[in-house]
């Protein structure tokens, strides 16, 4: 492979990765800083100066959310130095502006308000000079939070306000819900009660926006202050302490990473306890309040906290500790009120300051710049407009109607004798991804796909995402059979090398199915549908890739067919129950008998409960169906007058039935209705459903065995942890599966070696279930032979064509024979 060949990327590349994961596994939640320092230093040895300041911009903006402690102060510092250094308002401004913003974050924070000042009023002049939004919307957003901070509320909700016309123009999300919180905060110190309610209203919206991956609980801890502050202002305690303990809900677990927010909500949750005469709970959250706000050396808050403390102990008969608050919060409001002063001076320069340069603005461009620039606005808000439109927000890829759109159009104008193809993608187990890593990497997962899906397709093909993991990819003509089958196999493989998501590999699998056309369809809604059809049989037949044919349209109308029969054939009593004997060995007696449903047609004739039962169960029609076998078979049980003849009815479980919160109950019901004892009725579970619940599967045997019902693991051998299985719950049967004792009994002389395996397994499995005290029905039953071998190796009942085929209620009753 030559160097242009070799796919290894270099150094720097790598470095850039691993700092764009670390930054993305720092807004996942770990909020670990470490490994950027490292970065650091690697960039330096290699002496990449531009990938260094790329790395300190990632670096600097994990920074800046986390703002308010001495030790990130000093890291910024470095950044800041570094940016001096390196950078000049024409060569990285930008970079230059992020982190002077940023850093006056810092500063203010700790109180260092003339160097915060400067450093944002300087950030501002790149920022006007490069024309950036989303660097006008951070420097707009700072102002805001100094204002804010030095207590002039109305200045700092109307630079709220232009920040939040900022990330409206920007169309991101996040930034409109940080505006937003920021609105009520100031807005409620205002007493403009009815406009936090709006605000608040206005963020829940946003909070349920798809497009935002940020975790809400931060912004939900927020608005709860916002609201706080204005029902305590109304004298509203009861409804301001729901409000925070709603806002501490949302940090709990995580209130030394939270900030500021932390120390603010237990402060509010105090003032509020005290109002309510809970003294001792108020005294309790503001020491948290202070410990907090001395923890991240927020002297704001520890004044009020102060405050707070000696106003409690006071009216607890506490005036030694009450003055002990008292003098610190006189220490603290000292310095604070030289602060303010200084604040209020700051603010009032970067007031006249930001009005000179937004003149200066006006004066510099004449009216028909302002026009063209309004237009050129207004045409990037419409294309804007028109692509959220017809376009996933999540992946960028097309949206379905659009899709739909530019495929009915190719087609409509398809040469004679061209054919073009449409594919269908479906991801495998994106459920089981999200429930494992969360949304947020799901979210990453999707829109890594997308891109790899764009990257592998012809560039005139079209791609879009249906929703949740489904995709479609049309692929204009000219195409053959071959040419697609070809780049599904190819495409395939690209979608299925593994993903890089927060840190961490994940393998996603996909099944493919695709249409032609003319050949299969002539529109886009009709290829879909026989793409999709192809998709779902090559999932359920592990090919992975297939192409539509006619078969798979008449078992799909077949199938849609017997769903419609299904839904009104219990009403029309058309299901029966057939009997097959279960026989004890060495006699081969009768033990009992398993119900077996079956639907009798007025014009199909018999179907096949292969058939039927997966469409009961996907229709969720199954419930009544089983309720009616149990009962049913119950009230047969009584008839033959079961407990005399000391039998037993086998009854089979479905899955959705087994998971229902009353099934235990049901059970107990038909027991109760029709007479039956509990120790005559056996329900058979199979391995697969009590996997995927086993904790309730361990909760309703239990149950069942209060009852004295028997419970039977149906097919066993079949599942892949069966052992596991019989370990956790206690079963009273086995049943054993009848690939077993086919493979056990072959008399073929080429597989002798596989029946000597079988065997031994077979009787590894018997001997097992017998040290565990469980009864062993082998399954399958159809030679002598076979009868003969399970015999010598000690099974306890056999089940089988041999000794009998599943009969109407009539024939099976021939074979009770006289009571004992």
């Amino acid at each position: 492979m030559t160097a242009a060949q070799d796919p290894t990327p270099t150094p720097p590349a790598c470095l850039l990765h691993r700092a764009q994961a670390a930054r993305a596994d720092w807004l996942s939640g770990t909020h670990d800083l470490h490994p950027f320092a490292a970065l650091l230093q690697e960039a330096r040895d290699l002496g990449e100066e531009h990938l260094e300041m790329e790395i300190l911009s990632l670096y600097s903006r994990c920074l800046g959310e986390q703002a308010g402690d001495v030790a990130v102060h000093a890291l910024y510092e470095d950044a800041h130095r570094y940016a001096r250094a390196h950078l000049t308002p024409t060569r990285g401004g930008y970079r230059l502006a992020r982190t002077l913003n940023a850093l006056s974050t810092v500063e203010r924070r700790q109180g260092r308000l003339d160097e915060a000042m400067a450093h944002v009023l300087e950030a501002h002049e790149y920022a006007r000079q490069h024309g950036d939004l989303e660097l006008r919307f951070l420097i707009m957003n700072n102002l805001g939070g100094f204002l804010q901070y030095t207590g002039d509320d109305r200045h700092a909700l109307a630079r709220h306000e232009e920040a939040y016309d900022l990330a409206c123009q920007l169309g991101r999300v996040r930034y409109r819900c940080i505006s937003l919180t920021n609105r009520m905060i100031s807005a409620a110190r205002l007493g403009e009660h009815e406009a936090v309610q709006a605000l608040h209203d206005e963020l829940e919206a946003c909070l349920s926006d798809p497009a935002l991956t940020q975790d809400p609980r931060e912004f939900r801890s927020r608005a709860a202050l916002a609201l706080h502050l204005s029902l305590h202002a109304q004298q509203r305690p009861r409804e301001a302490l729901a409000c925070t303990d709603r806002g501490l809900a949302c940090i709990a677990g995580d209130e030394a990473g939270a900030g500021r927010i932390a120390s603010e909500l237990h402060l509010a949750r105090a003032a509020n306890l005290r109002q309510l005469d809970r003294h001792a709970e108020a005294l309790t959250a503001a020491e948290t309040a202070l410990k907090l706000a001395e923890a991240r050396q927020e002297p704001l808050d520890q004044l009020a906290a102060h405050e707070e403390l000696s106003r409690l102990h006071e009216q607890l008969g506490a005036p030694v500790l009450a003055l002990a608050h008292l003098r610190s919060h006189h220490t603290l409001q000292q310095a604070r009120q030289e602060q303010q002063r200084r604040a209020h001076q700051h603010a009032l320069d970067a007031d006249l300051r930001l009005h000179r340069l937004e003149m200066e603005i006006q004066l510099a461009h004449g009216r028909n710049d302002e026009l063209q620039r309004a237009n050129r606005e207004l045409q990037r808000l419409q294309d804007e407009l028109r692509t959220r439109i017809t376009h996933d927000s999540l992946t960028g890829l097309l949206e379905r109607e659009a899709f739909r759109a530019q495929v009915n159009a190719h087609l409509q104008t398809m040469p004679a004798h061209a054919q073009a193809a449409m594919l269908f993608i479906d991801l495998d187990s994106f459920r089981a991804i999200n429930d494992l890593y969360g949304h947020q990497v799901g979210d990453l997962l999707l829109r890594a796909f997308a891109e790899r899906l764009v990257a592998a397709t012809p560039p005139n093909a079209l791609s879009s995402r249906l929703g949740g993991d489904e995709f479609m990819v049309f692929l204009p003509s000219p195409m053959t059979e071959e040419s697609v089958e070809h780049l599904a196999a190819g495409l395939l493989g690209a979608l299925r090398e593994p993903y890089r998501a927060a840190g961490r590999l994940i393998e996603m699998g996909a099944s493919l199915g695709y249409a032609l056309a003319p050949r299969d369809a002539h529109t886009a809604a009709t290829l879909q549908r026989q793409a999709d059809l192809a998709m779902h049989h090559a999932k359920r037949s592990g090919r992975h890739v297939l192409n539509f044919t006619p078969e798979m349209q008449r078992e799909r109308d077949e199938r849609l067919y017997l769903e419609r029969e299904l839904q009104g054939a219990l009403a029309r009593d058309e299901f029966t129950l057939h009997y097959q004997g279960r026989f004890g060995l060495p006699a081969c007696g009768l033990a009992g008998f398993e119900a077996l449903l079956r639907w009798d047609h007025p014009v199909q004739g018999r179907i096949s409960p292969d058939k039927f039962i997966p469409l009961a169960e996907r229709s969720g029609l199954i419930l009544p169906l089983g309720a009616w076998v149990l009962r049913r078979a119950c009230e047969q049980a009584v008839t033959w007058n079961f407990p005399a003849r000391a039998l037993s009815m086998s009854v089979n479980v479905s899955a959705l039935q087994f998971e229902q919160p009353t099934f235990v109950q049901d059970v107990r019901a038909a027991l109760q209705e029709t007479g039956l004892p509990g120790a005559q009725l056996v329900l058979e579970l199979t391995e697969s459903m009590l996997l995927r619940d086993l904790g309730l599967a361990r909760q309703h045997i239990q149950a069942l065995r209060e009852l004295d019902v028997q419970v039977a693991l149906d097919d066993f051998g079949q599942g892949y942890s069966s052992l596991s299985v019989l370990q956790d719950l206690h079963f009273d049967h086995l049943k054993i599966d009848r690939a077993f004792i086919r493979s056990a009994s072959t008399a073929d002389p080429e597989q002798s070696g596989g029946s000597r395996n079988a065997r031994t397994v077979l009787e590894v499995m018997l001997h097992l279930a017998h040290r565990l005290n469980i009864h062993v029905t082998a399954e399958g039953v159809e030679t002598e032979e076979q009868l003969q071998l399970l015999h010598e190796l000690g099974c306890d009942d056999v089940q089988g064509f041999l000794l009998g085929r599943p009969v109407p209620a009539t024939a099976a009753g021939d074979l009770l024979g006289p009571l004992p």
